[in-house]
């Protein structure tokens, strides 16, 4: 009985020890891409500001979505092996590998086809930022039970908020071009703090 209890107790660790280091991984990620976000807007607003055509904000979020697309297929590539390793049936990318890559490659493609068909039908042109800003936004929510999980500093709550907002602000720049600088602000905010927390 003993050794029974015990053989549990070791799974159980050796999958909180896997789910930890998987969640670390993402978390990290998340970090960068709020950077790349934040770059990314801020390189649009430039570019909206230089040329002044309808289509400059889209263009500008076509390739942040490209590179992000392709950077998230070599990052769940590489991260496959460790999710398989963990029994964890939540997690969609242990059960459906292929389902996940081609969900990303699929979204890419309506973005391309709504840019295109925003040339016949311009009031589609708004469309991408909306998805894009959703998406964004979406993904706090998995950070929450990810810095819940891990029981990070609270200042990692900020890298949430700052999703939320970046997202909120990336749906509301079709309307308002001034908006594209507050993704680059939150990241800066982030960095800010967390330097701030390594130094207490």
């Amino acid at each position: 009985m003993v050794e029974a209890i015990s053989k549990e107790e070791i799974i159980k660790q050796s999958r909180e020890i896997s789910l930890r280091v998987y969640y670390t991984v993402i978390l990290n990620s998340s970090k960068v891409i709020l950077d790349f976000v934040g770059l990314s807007s801020l390189i649009t607003f430039l570019l909206v500001n230089l040329v002044q055509t309808p289509f400059t904000l889209n263009v500008g979020i076509l390739a942040f979505s490209t590179i992000y697309v392709i950077v998230s297929l070599k990052v769940t590539r590489q991260i496959v092996p460790l999710v398989q390793a963990i029994n964890e049936n939540s997690i969609i990318s242990r059960k459906y590998p292929l389902l996940v890559k081609l969900s990303s490659v699929l979204s890419l493609l309506t973005l391309y086809t709504i840019f295109l068909l925003s040339f016949f039908y311009h009031s589609l042109s708004i469309l991408p930022a909306i998805l894009v800003g959703v998406y964004l936004s979406f993904n706090a929510f998995q950070l929450i039970e990810i810095v819940k999980f891990l029981k990070t500093n609270r200042v990692e709550y900020l890298l949430v908020v700052a999703y939320v907002i970046s997202g909120i602000a990336v749906i509301l720049s079709p309307f308002k071009p001034l908006l594209l600088l507050t993704p680059p602000t939150m990241a800066f905010l982030y960095r800010l703090m967390r330097g701030a927390e390594k130094w207490r």
